[in-house]
């Protein structure tokens, strides 16, 4: 890939894809901040210092733009407007979107219009859309830097630990992401996961005795954050087609087995 890439918004996501490309082409990611400039510019990122909601025009005609800051329906309406001679959008939403729906998870299952966390991130993703964005709804993302083995001595396990969480490690969403940006896809929306959804239980488990530390205590529900009260399988095999892409952690077992190895290397 040789086109430039525009980053709205710089976060795990977006560091990684960085980490991927920046040998390759030329990237730009906005901050609206001038602390976090060194930040950016160390992982290859020329820095967009962004006050208010004006963008540069002259870098977003034809460039390829990934979008992962959170909802905010003004930045949203207002960005997604300037970006109209893109050469492509890829709008990084959540499975969240789906609420309280729960079993196997795929591009046909049905959005939960009732939560206000899942309102806010479809109307984001209806705003990009509208421009032409690809959405990715993506779940619990992680990597050596972020996830549960991050947090293993402060969390609890959500309810009896039998609610299915899925999950993708940030190394293989650059590869998608990537992947998106060479190819013209069939839809607009697709789910994306790794290849074994499983219970909190059973990756809490097999990280504790991978690490050496015992089981958290169970936790109810209403005590855990919204993020983990989920009960979602993602089915992500239809992108995973379309792109004709092997995921290089098809399950948390070889990614946080490469994780924890790391560590101990």
């Amino acid at each position: 890939m040789s086109d430039s890439i525009v980053l709205l918004g710089v976060g795990n996501v977006a560091f990684h894809v960085a980490r991927l490309l920046s040998p390759r082409c030329t990237i730009f990611g906005t901050t609206r901040s001038a602390d976090r400039i060194q930040l950016l510019e160390a992982a290859g990122i020329k820095p967009i210092v962004v006050d208010g909601d004006l963008l540069p025009s002259q870098l977003l005609a034809n460039a390829n733009i990934l979008v992962s800051f959170p909802p905010d329906e003004a930045t949203d309406a207002a960005w997604s407007a300037q970006c109209a001679h893109a050469k492509r959008i890829i709008y990084i939403s959540s499975t969240g979107v789906y609420g309280k729906t729960s079993g196997v998870i795929n591009e046909d299952s049905p959005v939960d219009h009732n939560d206000p966390r899942a309102l806010r991130r479809i109307e984001a993703e209806n705003i990009w859309r509208q421009r032409g964005a690809i959405v990715l709804r993506c779940p619990g993302l992680y990597a050596a830097e972020t996830g549960m083995h991050r947090r293993m001595g402060q969390m609890k396990i959500p309810g009896d630990g039998t609610n299915y969480v899925s999950r993708i490690h940030l190394d293989d969403l650059a590869r998608i992401i990537e992947a998106c940006f060479e190819r013209t896809l069939n839809n607009s929306t697709y789910v994306v996961g790794d290849l074994k959804p499983s219970t909190h239980l059973e990756t809490i488990s097999w990280l504790c005795e991978r690490m050496g530390v015992e089981l958290p205590a169970l936790a109810d529900l209403s005590e855990v954050s919204p993020t983990l009260r989920g009960n979602r399988q993602i089915d992500s095999s239809k992108l995973l087609k379309e792109l004709g892409l092997t995921l290089q952690y098809p399950t948390y077992r070889e990614g946080y087995g490469a994780i924890l190895d790391a560590l101990v290397s």
